[in-house]
Formats: C-alpha cells, structure tokens, sequence
C-alpha cells in the first residue's frame, strides 16, 4: 500500500513545497486582508468652518443713539510758494489775516528781474530795427533786380532773404523773452487764490527765498466739513439721513446743521467704516477753525419712517427652483447658516430694501450666499459696528 503526503497535491513531484512555506504564505494574506480591512474604515473628516462676510441688522433709528465723532477742515487750502527766488522783501499777513482773493500776501525783491527785463526789452528793440533793415535791403535787390536783371544776381536776392527770415526769427525769440521776462517780474508778487484766512507763515522779512518753498498756508473758512467713520451695518441709511447736526466741543450749546457732501465707497480695513464728509456753513458769532473736534448726529426723517431695514444687495438671492428672496441668517450661538424668506421693497442707492422677514440685531451673510447651504458651520468676519 501507497503513503500519499497530505501535502504532496500542492506541487509537483519535482517541486514540491514545505509544510512551513505553505503556513507562511497563509499567514501573509491574512495580514493583508486584515490591512485592507483597517484601510476601509478611514476616520471622519472634520468639516470645515467657513469664513464669511456678515453684517447685523440695523436700522434707521440707530442713529438716534449713535455719535459719530470727527475733525473739522476747510473745503480748500493750499500752501502759496513763488516761482522765482529772490530775498523776501514784504510779508503783510501773518497768522490769523482775513484775505480776499488778490490781495498780496508776500513779495520778493524785483530789482534783478527788472533789469533782466530791460535787458531783452533792449535786445527786442535792436533786433525790431534789424528786421527792418533786412527787409529794406531785401525790397532794395528785388527793385533792382526788376528794374535791371542783369545788375544783382539770384544768389544776392536769395541771401538777403536768408538774412530777413534770421532777423524775423530773432526777433520772435526775444519777443519770446521779453514776455517771459514779465511773467518772472511778476512771479515776485504772491497773491491770494480764493478769499481765505492765513493759518502759517514759513519765512519772515528779507530771509533767500528759493522756487517753490511754502510762504504761507492759508485755507477757504468760508464752509467747513468733518469726516465721519460710519460701521458698515449703517452705511446704507446714510443717504436717508437728512437732519443732521454737528456739535462742536469748544461750543457744545451751538449745534451747526449739516448735510452729507461724500459718502466714501471703500471702507478701512481695520475698522471696516466708511468715511463720510459732511459740510457745513461757518456760524454767526464765531468761528469754526480746522482741526476742532465735534460729534455729529442725525435722526431718520418722518418720511421714511416705514423703512425697516436695508441690506447690502449682495446678501439677497434667489435659488434656482423658485423666485422668492432669501437670506442666510448666521445663528450667534452656534454659528451656524439658515435659509429665510423675506420681503423686498426698492431697489436703493443705499441696498435693498427690506419689509419683511428681518429684524434689526440679527446677523447675516453678505458674501457667497450661492455657496452656503443649510446647517453649515461658518465664521462670521463681522465688522466692528461701534
């Protein structure tokens, strides 16, 4: 009787395999099934909180609670400089001088200038005369040469010609001179651009003035404006608010009226508030100086007393499957989106108004609305409101 190996049918007779390889390999493929096993059960992936522009909603009645503080400055100034140099001669102003538009407010010493005047005056008249003389010879040859062919030649009426052309030239580059001559002459005079009042003086009496070196700075007190900072949850209204008033803090029972001359379209990028200018008339009885403090204030008018709230348009949207406007609402707590319907009104100069389905306080995305969906973790990038 035959003993058969219980291993001898895995190889041939020639090759056959032992006892250990087979456990060996046996064992190698349980590890990777195993591998394989734990590769398939790959942890949850966190998700990720989303950044996102947000504002809260506000309305017209905050600014009735609000101050907004600011500096006064003038509508113009500007620093006067000359555009010779000379030794300062004259200086009538001095800090505090009320000026009219023209009247002198400093002078140079002139004497050089003038002399460099008469010089080309001089020049101007010599090279008058010598034009004339060059177009009498000219007219001479040509009378001659009509008269007599043969007594001048082409060449001596072509060159005369030359000779009158040079003078002309001549005479045109000193007329040139002369007048630039007078505009120097009178660059020594420093007069006054628009009516205003001196607020510095940078030189004194007979100090070497150079071109273009600052004389005096004065500055148009006829009006004044103040730059406000605006939050961007208010800006919107800005426009809707017309009574407004400036209160400044050298004069706190003399409130002034003003209204909004520019409403700035790029906010800081620290703060996140617009810069508004408000302009105003100078008060009766005193004066308003660049660089006084105030606060300015304003109440909503009655007509747009129905205005509940205006957003940005670019917190409003629209899904595909439908025509109703919608907005994220951004939960504080959780920080997390959800849809909600509104109303909308008009389409203002200041963003889209809203009548129903928001209430001031509440926080809402302003940007990449079409890329939030319901219940997603976000980060509200809102900016400093105060």
């Amino acid at each position: 009787m035959m003993h058969i190996h219980p291993f001898d049918f895995l190889a041939p007779d020639s090759h056959r395999a032992r006892p250990g390889s087979v456990f060996a390999t046996a064992a190698l493929a349980l590890c990777l099934l195993v591998l394989a096993g734990c590769e398939g059960e790959a942890p949850p992936m966190e998700e990720v909180v989303r950044p996102i522009k947000a504002i809260k909603v506000a309305d017209l009645g905050a600014f009735e609670e609000l101050f907004f503080p600011g500096q006064a400055k003038a509508t113009q100034e500007l620093e006067l400089s000359f555009r010779v140099a000379g030794p300062l001669i004259t200086r009538p102003v001095d800090v505090g001088t009320v000026v009219k538009e023209g009247d002198v407010v400093a002078r140079i010493d002139p004497r050089e200038y003038e002399v460099n005047l008469r010089g080309v005056q001089g020049q101007l008249s010599e090279g008058q005369a010598a034009l004339k003389r060059a177009e009498a010879d000219y007219r001479r040859m040509l009378s001659i040469q009509k008269e007599d062919p043969g007594a001048v030649s082409q060449s001596a009426v072509d060159r005369a010609a030359e000779s009158r052309d040079r003078a002309k030239a001549g005479l045109d580059s000193l007329a040139a001179s002369v007048d630039a001559g007078k505009d120097r002459l009178d660059y020594t005079v420093l007069n006054a651009p628009f009516d205003g009042i001196v607020v510095a003086t940078y030189v004194e009496n007979f100090e070497e003035v150079r071109a273009k070196q600052p004389i005096v700075r004065i500055v148009d007190n006829s009006r004044i404006e103040m730059i406000i900072s605006i939050p961007e949850n208010l800006i919107s209204y800005t426009p809707l608010v017309k009574n407004i008033e400036v209160t400044f803090d050298v004069f706190p029972e003399q409130p002034l009226p003003a209204e909004v001359k520019e409403i700035g379209n790029e906010a800081s990028v620290t703060t996140r508030t617009y810069p508004v200018t408000l302009i105003m008339d100078q008060p009766q009885g005193f004066m308003i100086l660049p660089g006084m403090a105030g606060t300015a204030t304003g109440t909503p008018p009655a007509e747009f007393s129905q205005v509940e709230v205006v957003v940005p348009v670019s917190a409003v949207f629209s899904p595909e499957e439908n025509t109703q406007s919608f907005v994220w609402i951004i939960d504080q707590q959780d920080k997390t989106v959800a849809r909600r319907e509104v109303k909308v009104g008009e389409l203002m100069s200041s963003g889209l108004q809203i009548l129903d389905g928001l209430a001031p306080g509440e926080l809402i995305a302003t940007a990449g609305v079409h890329y939030l969906r319901e219940g997603q973790a976000v980060r509200p990038l809102e900016p400093d409101s105060k």
